[in-house]
C-alpha cells in the first residue's frame, strides 16, 4: 500500500482540526476559538420576567465584533458556562415595556446644571423622582433649547430582576433598550492581595510618620509638667517673698504719703470740725494757704462767721451768689477761705 502524499497527510490533519473546532464550539458556543477578538460583552436578554408567579424567560448572548452568539436560555436555574462570568461589562436588555422614553426641551444655559435640572423635571414628566430611576440621555442643541431624549427605568421595576438574576451569579453593569444604554455601577473586581498588602504597610508607614512628630511632641510636654511640679515648692516660697516685699513697700508709701500731706488732713479736719450740722460740701479745693469749697446748707451767710472765728481761717467770703433750693430747702454757695499759718 503506498503512504498518502503529503498533500494528502496536510488535508487529513486539517479536516481534524476543524473537527475538533466544531466540537469545541459545540460544547462552548460563547469561546469562538476561530476567531481570536476579544468578546465586548455578555449580554442578559429578557423576554419575560414576573415575581408571582415566578416567572424569567430569555437569552444569554455574547457579543463580539459586533454580532451575538447564544449560549444560553433563561426560564429556571441557569449555570453559566466557566470563564462567561470573567466577561465584562454584563448588559441587561429590557423590552420596552420595562422602560420609558421621555423628551425635555431645556434651556441652553441649563448645559452646566445639566443633572440638576433632570432632577428636578424628573418628577414632573414621570411618576417617580430622580432617585427612583435609572436614566442616560442623548442631548441635540436646537438654537436656544436643548433638546433631551430620556431613557429611563424605574429602579421598583427591574430591582426583583437584579434580584433573580444576583441568585445565577450575574450582576448586569449597564442596561440597554432599543438604542439607549443606561450605565450602572461598576463591577467590583476582585482585590489583589498583593496591592492590598502593599496599601496597608504605606497607610501604616504614613501614620507612623504623622504620629512619630507627636508623639515627641507630647514626651517633651511631659517632662517640662514633671519639671514644672517639682519646681512648685521654691515658687510657693517666692511667691510668699513677693508678696511680703509689696506689703513692705505699701507701707512705705502710706507713710510717705501721711508725712506729705498731714497738713492738708489736719486742715480738712478743722474745716469739718469747724462746720455746724446741716451743711455738707458738693467740691472743695485746697493749696498750701488758700482753701475753696462749695456745698448747701441751711444758713450760708453764717459759714463766714463761723470761718472768721476759727483761728485756723482768715479772710473768709462769698464766692457768687447764694441760691436758694426748694427742692431741698437749702441754700447753695461757693466759699474761699485763706489758712492760717
Amino acid at each position: 500500500m503506498e503512504s498518502p502524499t503529503l498533500a494528502a497527510r496536510m488535508s487529513i490533519e486539517e479536516t481534524i482540526c476543524d473537527w475538533w473546532l466544531r466540537q469545541i464550539h459545540l460544547a462552548i458556543p460563547w469561546l469562538d476559538v476561530r476567531n481570536s477578538a476579544p468578546p465586548e460583552a455578555l449580554v442578559i436578554e429578557v423576554g419575560e420576567f414576573s415575581v408571582k408567579p415566578p416567572l424569567l424567560t430569555g437569552s444569554i448572548l455574547v457579543r463580539r465584533g459586533g454580532r451575538e452568539v447564544f449560549i444560553a436560555a433563561l426560564g429556571g436555574p441557569v449555570a453559566l458556562p466557566s470563564g462567561a462570568e470573567a466577561l465584562s461589562p454584563i448588559g441587561l436588555r429590557l423590552p420596552k415595556a420595562m422602560t420609558l422614553r421621555r423628551t425635555l426641551v431645556l434651556p441652553s444655559k441649563a448645559i452646566k446644571y445639566l443633572k440638576t435640572a433632570i432632577g428636578f423635571e424628573m418628577d414632573r414628566i414621570t411618576p417617580f423622582s430622580v432617585a427612583e430611576v435609572f436614566y442616560s440621555y442623548d442631548l441635540k442643541r436646537e438654537r436656544e433649547n436643548l433638546k433631551l431624549s430620556l431613557l429611563i427605568v424605574p429602579r421598583l421595576t427591574v430591582q426583583p430582576l437584579f434580584v433573580a438574576l444576583s441568585k445565577m451569579d450575574i450582576t448586569p453593569s449597564f442596561i440597554e433598550s432599543g438604542s439607549g444604554i443606561v450605565q450602572l455601577r461598576r463591577r467590583i473586581k476582585p482585590p489583589n492581595p498583593v496591592r492590598t498588602t502593599l496599601w496597608f504597610i504605606c497607610v501604616f508607614l504614613g501614620l507612623c510618620i504623622a504620629t512619630i512628630p507627636v508623639l515627641q511632641q507630647q514626651r517633651h510636654l511631659n517632662e517640662l509638667t514633671h519639671q514644672l511640679k517639682s519646681l512648685a515648692p521654691e515658687q510657693k516660697k517666692l511667691l510668699v517673698v513677693h508678696q511680703e516685699l509689696a506689703t513692705a513697700e505699701l507701707n512705705r508709701q502710706i507713710s510717705e504719703i501721711s508725712k506729705e500731706n498731714a497738713d492738708e488732713l489736719r486742715e480738712l479736719q478743722i474745716l469739718t470740725d469747724a462746720l455746724p450740722n446741716g451743711t455738707w460740701l458738693t467740691s472743695l479745693t485746697m493749696t498750701s494757704n488758700e482753701i475753696t469749697f462749695s456745698g448747701e446748707s441751711s444758713d450760708a451767710a453764717h459759714l463766714i462767721l463761723v470761718l472768721s472765728a476759727s483761728p485756723s481761717f482768715h479772710d473768709a467770703s462769698l464766692i457768687g451768689p447764694i441760691t436758694y433750693s426748694s427742692i431741698t430747702a437749702s441754700e447753695t454757695f461757693t466759699i474761699q477761705a485763706f489758712i492760717s499759718e
